[in-house]
């Protein structure tokens, strides 16, 4: 099973195309996500690149449990991704823990929620439809940002 899952050049993987998913996060969303983050907490880690945003989630974390409120890691990790790619792409980061209404964070959060909802990305007619061009204007939103 092990080879099976490691080794992708002797087993084929079906690939599923989704919308426009993989624009935003490559093949595999979960496997994209848990690289990202996965990397802040391995010993060979690059500071430079997740030292902000792993101290950022950890202030977080400490500040939700200090007050007794509810803790939803996935919205936290969410943010750390975006500052660790922010800051790996563009040498910026973006501090979305302690600025979470911006344009950006409102758009990278919108195309996230975009992409969980599975069952309009398997429709084959999801690039065509009301929610597939809301999903290529969020894009063409985070292209804007980024690139202009």
């Amino acid at each position: 099973m092990k080879a099976a899952v490691t080794k992708h050049g002797v087993f084929e993987k079906m690939v599923f195309s989704a919308g426009y998913r993989e624009r935003f996060t490559g093949k595999n969303l979960a496997i994209a996500q848990h690289k990202i983050v996965n990397a802040a907490f391995r010993r060979g880690w690059a500071p430079a690149l997740f030292g902000g945003p792993a101290r950022h989630l950890i202030e977080k974390f400490d500040e939700l449990a200090a007050s007794g409120s509810v803790l939803d890691p996935a919205e936290w990790m969410k943010l750390m991704a975006l500052d660790a790619l922010t800051v790996a792409a563009f040498g910026i980061d973006f501090d979305s823990f302690h600025h979470p209404d911006t344009p950006l964070v409102a758009t990278y959060n919108a195309i996230v929620a975009e992409i969980m909802d599975v069952a309009q990305l398997i429709n084959p007619l999801f690039t065509c439809s009301a929610a597939g061009r809301r999903m290529k204007e969020l894009l063409n939103q985070l292209d804007r940002y980024f690139f202009a």
